[in-house]
């Protein structure tokens, strides 16, 4: 019974690990589509 609890939040770490590589993931992308955004209005304004 310890086993398959200790099994059970092994897995809900691992899914919290994940979830936060997700978010920094999308941070990232996200950051980089803006300042792509940015750059090539100011280039297509420049």
């Amino acid at each position: 019974m310890k086993m398959m609890v200790a099994g059970l939040v092994g897995w809900v770490r691992l899914d919290v690990v994940k979830d936060e590589r997700v978010k920094v993931v999308d941070t990232a992308i996200t950051v980089l589509g803006t300042m792509l955004v940015a750059v090539s209005f100011v280039i297509w304004k420049g």
